[in-house]
């Protein structure tokens, strides 16, 4: 049975978002298909959408345009901390899938307001890391787990 690729809209196409379309790429194109972009400079937006195959009228300089675009499934955001809660909210509501970068906020009530969204989301609220299954974390994760360094009373992050 073959399913729909899930479309993926990027905020934000600056260096991380070149970044991000090697790791759709790599997943490959019947998983993942980038299909919409927004950036505030429409120039870097129009070449980035060049660059990776995204069609000129998926080009946003706005990105509520973007998440409302129905061809959009799920919204990759590479923006400054300080504008995450904006566009989170704006998803959530749009009932899109959305990922973005950590940390998650630019301050703590805007981390609770995002994990409280995240919570009564109706789709996926994710934040990426491309760490959390290195075999090298599972492997002191499980460590810690078994108890091999004593009882864990605070980590510092």
């Amino acid at each position: 049975m073959s399913s729909q690729p899930i479309r993926i809209g990027i905020i934000g196409t600056g260096i991380f978002a070149h970044r991000h379309n090697r790791a759709y790429q790599a997943v490959g194109n019947e998983k993942f298909q980038l299909v919409a972009c927004a950036n505030r400079s429409k120039d870097k937006a129009v070449a980035f959408a060049k660059e990776v195959g995204i069609g000129e009228s998926a080009v946003y300089t706005n990105p509520m345009d973007l998440i409302n675009d129905p061809n959009v499934d799920a919204v990759d955001v590479l923006l400054p901390v300080q504008f995450n809660r904006e566009i989170i909210e704006a998803a959530v509501a749009a009932n899109k899938h959305i990922m973005f970068e950590k940390p998650i906020a630019a301050n703590l009530k805007d981390a609770r307001e995002i994990v409280l969204l995240s919570q009564k989301a109706k789709t996926v609220v994710a934040v990426n890391e491309n760490w959390s299954y290195h075999p090298l974390v599972c492997a002191v994760a499980e460590f810690v787990n078994q108890g091999g360094i004593g009882e864990v009373d605070w980590v510092a992050y």
